[in-house]
């Protein structure tokens, strides 16, 4: 496959495994088992209320590893970062970050969904489903589909902004110019995530890596 094939797009991701989880007591592991066991999958457990913002998948972080040390820190006392290649064909990946037509699209199903789920609610049968929101479309939309759905692996970011996260001293937004109206300004470090469905990690997931701490690059080197 070439480099420069313009049907394809490539990014680099980035997933955080717990090597400590502070949260779950004796769930130490070893690097070289954190290695061999990423990457991890992300599944909905709608009894637990616990949601996977882009349905069921393998989650990595886009093109740094800034976010992948926040996520580290923010939820657990060890942590492993391990890198991927990200190699897709451009009509497999919705890419709702770039693609103007696939924004669109996704809109249109948003719309489908919640007409869905009023009418469910309204004949008493909403109990199952998911409250309207970006996981329940895609949830219900790669389940209705199967192997219908067309996509490999989903590219989104929310609203959530923070130049402190880059500066902690800034508390101030940059205008795109100087005549720009109040919207138009820099959008700050938005939290861009790329999510490969399951039966497709060995096609789309390349050249794994260990990223970080060194005792993981140099533990997973030496094996």
């Amino acid at each position: 496959m070439d480099d420069l094939d313009i049907d394809y797009t490539s990014h680099l991701g980035f997933q955080t495994t717990a090597v400590f989880n502070k949260l779950v007591p004796k769930s130490r592991k070893k690097w070289v088992e954190v290695f061999e066991d990423s990457p991890h999958l992300a599944v909905t457990n709608q009894e637990a209320k616990k949601w996977q913002w882009l349905s069921n998948g393998y989650y990595f972080w886009l093109n740094a590893d800034r976010f992948a040390h926040w996520w580290g820190k923010l939820w657990f006392k060890q942590y492993a970062i391990t890198k991927y290649t990200i190699k897709i064909d451009r009509t497999q990946l919705l890419d709702l970050i770039t693609n103007p037509d696939h924004i669109k699209l996704f809109w249109d199903l948003m719309i489908e969904y919640q007409n869905v789920y009023d009418q469910a609610v309204e004949a008493g049968e909403a109990e199952d489903m998911i409250e309207p929101s970006v996981c329940a479309v895609l949830t219900y939309f790669r389940d209705l589909l199967g192997d219908s759905f067309q996509y490999k692996a989903i590219m989104a970011m929310d609203e959530w902004k923070d130049f402190k996260f880059l500066d902690p001293d800034s508390d101030f937004e940059f205008k795109m110019a100087p005549d720009s109206n109040e919207h138009e300004i820099f959008g700050g470090t938005k939290r861009a995530q790329i999510c490969v469905f399951e039966q497709f990690k060995n096609e789309v997931l390349l050249r794994k890596t260990a990223h970080s701490p060194k005792n993981y690059v140099m533990a997973c080197h030496t094996a």
